[in-house]
């Protein structure tokens, strides 16, 4: 995952509702890698699966921020 640095000005001008979704959408981003510390032998689809939602909770998350 990128580490995407966003300063605590700009969170706490976010509307609570959308600073409620942001820290619920970084927590599940964090609950997402770790099954990725978790290696499972010839399960690369779930891996596949993992990350790609990763991807599209970070992609979610940067939303926001716009």
């Amino acid at each position: 995952m990128k580490e995407d640095f966003v300063s605590e000005e700009r969170l706490n001008s976010l509307h609570p509702a959308d600073k409620e979704k942001y820290e619920l959408l970084t927590q599940q981003i964090k609950d997402e890698q770790r099954k990725l510390e978790v290696e499972v032998p010839g399960e690369p689809e779930d891996r596949l699966a993992v990350e790609r939602q990763i991807e599209l909770l970070e992609e979610e998350r940067q939303r926001i921020l716009l």
